[in-house]
């Protein structure tokens, strides 16, 4: 079976499994779509996605903003910031939810950030309404770990490991958050004109014990001028008790810009 052939029943399993799913929310949504930081040399990048979410039988949207910069050749910053929007039975709810933070450093590895190790961090800032339950929560939450990437002749494989520690960590109800441990994996590999293809996975583990896992299969298109465009579905497995929602599909669109220098300041 060729590289192709593979992502393509991975996705086929991935949306037979979203269209029968019938979940719960009970944790803190993460947008997973958008949670590896895309890999090239510009030096700043801004980008704006939209969400849809099923969730309990209801359908929601985040609306985010994205920005990137490339302080130092090796490190990197990144700020997401979500709108999200929930409707009910009666009305819709919206308002800013819960911006999130996160860095990496590369360790060692090659300059253009396809192979190497990384030191990455990342803060949940508590900006959400708790009325926005499970997309925002208003807690201090931060983490940091480690992601492998390497580049090879038809793939280019990322592996992230990471710990974080909830701010306010509370079990009330069907609503758990709390310190949980992220192992997650990337397969991308290169179609053609600037297509490519990737498949990812999400394994969380909490304190508790409980358990949660999401897969997602993204096309993603290079355009002109550093412009990106992306398409993706996303599913959350594992126990139903744990799923913050069933299925989501996410736009995401990206203008990178210039070039970092050379050397290291």
């Amino acid at each position: 079976m060729n590289r192709i052939s593979f992502l393509i029943i991975a996705g086929i399993i991935l949306v037979v499994s979203v269209s029968d799913s019938q979940l719960y929310a009970s944790a803190i949504y993460i947008d997973f779509s958008n949670y590896f930081t895309p890999i090239d040399t510009s030096w700043v990048a801004i980008g704006f996605s939209q969400a849809q979410l099923k969730q309990d039988g209801r359908y929601s949207m985040v609306l985010s903003a994205d920005m990137s910069w490339r302080f130092r050749e090796k490190a990197l910053v990144r700020l997401q910031l979500p709108y999200p929007t929930i409707r009910t039975e009666t009305r819709f709810s919206h308002g800013i939810g819960d911006g999130i933070v996160r860095t990496s450093y590369r360790l060692m590895g090659d300059t253009l950030d396809t192979s190497g190790l990384y030191l990455i961090g990342d803060v949940r800032l508590p900006m959400g309404s708790r009325d926005h339950l499970p997309l925002s929560y208003g807690s201090l939450d931060g983490g940091a770990g480690m992601e492998l990437r390497r580049k090879t002749s038809f793939f280019q494989l990322r592996f992230l490991t990471a710990f974080t520690m909830a701010g306010e960590r509370v079990k009330a109800g069907p609503f758990i958050h709390d310190n949980f441990f992220t192992l997650a994996f990337s397969l991308e590999t290169e179609l053609f004109g600037g297509t490519s293809l990737a498949f990812s996975g999400f394994g969380l583990i909490y304190r508790g014990g409980e358990t949660r896992e999401i897969y997602i299969l993204a096309l993603e298109k290079h355009l002109i001028g550093g412009i990106g465009f992306s398409l993706s579905g996303a599913l959350e497995a594992g126990s139903e008790e744990m799923r913050a929602f069933d299925s989501q599909l996410c736009i995401f669109l990206r203008y990178a810009m210039s070039t970092p220098a050379d050397d290291d300041n």
